[in-house]
């Protein structure tokens, strides 16, 4: 017996939602309008505060860290409100200058990631491969509510063995995006060749920090590689189960693989980002765990709501 049409429409707008709830979901939640705050980088979520996210700027400005709240207004200490101000300006104050990481420098800061209190702040910017100082600065989570200054604990000088040239015949050493998996510190590089077209050839290797050295630089050791991913942030999944990794063209999600940690190489979903939206899209962090948050330079926030089948 055929079906009565009537029926097959409602099945068909039934199944709809369904259908779409495939898809991940962006939507934009803010804009950073705080004045220090011009070209945002790295972004990760408070382990000991409430709805606070750490970001910082790129290369070129001073060692700060931002606390930024939910929507991106920038937190201003308490103590600190009679000298400056967040967002709207105060007669007789000054924007504030964001949180003052004595002894460390941002030549080109990238990203950070948190784990145990402690953040790893990625100084790992190398857009034309030759830079020979290439490191991770150490220190312990400040209170956004009442710290205007904290100390680095240690700086690690990192280097890759595979780069025999400054700069490299290869631009594989170029490094935006770091996480932390059971302790051990992860990076991944952007490779930017070109063909003799001059087509562009992208691609990611994934680094392990090993050794945790402050007086020589510690060797990165190679542990798998992705072509075609540009890597521009990276986090892990709350429960450790999912690897997070975005480009300005889409979010890649990478699921734990059964044995070691070669990341890149398992089963992984994809989920393009609109990029006239996103556009150049820097930060990425996890906000629980079905939900991404994603910070551009061009100051917006985002929020990418994962389908179900990425549980």
């Amino acid at each position: 017996m055929n079906p009565k049409p009537h029926l097959i429409i409602l099945l068909f707008l039934t199944l709809q939602p369904l259908a779409q709830s495939q898809k991940a979901r962006i939507e934009r939640i803010g804009t950073v309008k705080h004045g220090p705050l011009s070209e945002m980088s790295g972004i990760v979520r408070s382990e000991r505060y409430p709805d606070v996210w750490w970001v910082h700027n790129d290369s070129g400005a001073g060692p700060q860290l931002f606390a930024l709240d939910i929507v991106g207004k920038v937190i201003v200490p308490t103590h600190s409100r009679k000298r400056f101000h967040g967002e709207k300006a105060i007669t007789g104050s000054r924007p504030w200058p964001g949180v003052e990481i004595a002894g460390a420098r941002n030549v080109d800061w990238e990203d950070l990631a948190l784990d145990k209190g402690t953040i790893y702040l990625a100084d790992l910017g190398n857009n034309n491969n030759a830079r020979r100082n290439l490191g991770i600065y150490v220190f312990k989570e400040p209170d956004p509510h009442r710290a205007d200054r904290t100390r680095n604990l240690s700086f690690l000088p990192v280097h890759f063995p595979e780069q025999k040239a400054f700069p490299a015949k290869k631009w594989h050493f170029d490094c935006e995006s770091i996480f932390i998996d059971r302790g051990r510190i992860y990076l991944l590089t952007k490779h930017r060749n070109t063909n003799a077209d001059h087509s562009l050839v992208t691609g990611t290797n994934l680094y392990r920090l090993d050794t945790r050295h402050t007086d020589r630089p510690n060797p990165l050791k190679l542990i798998d590689s992705h072509a075609d991913l540009l890597p521009t942030a990276a986090d892990l999944s709350p429960d450790g189960r999912r690897l997070a990794v975005l480009s300005l063209m889409a979010v890649h999600i990478f699921e734990r693989p059964e044995k070691g940690d070669r990341w890149l190489t398992g089963r992984v979903s994809r989920h393009p980002l609109p990029v006239f939206l996103t556009q150049q899209a820097e930060g990425l962090c996890w906000d629980d765990s079905q939900t991404l948050r994603i910070t551009n330079e061009q100051r917006g926030i985002f929020l990418l709501h994962l389908p179900s089948q990425s549980r």
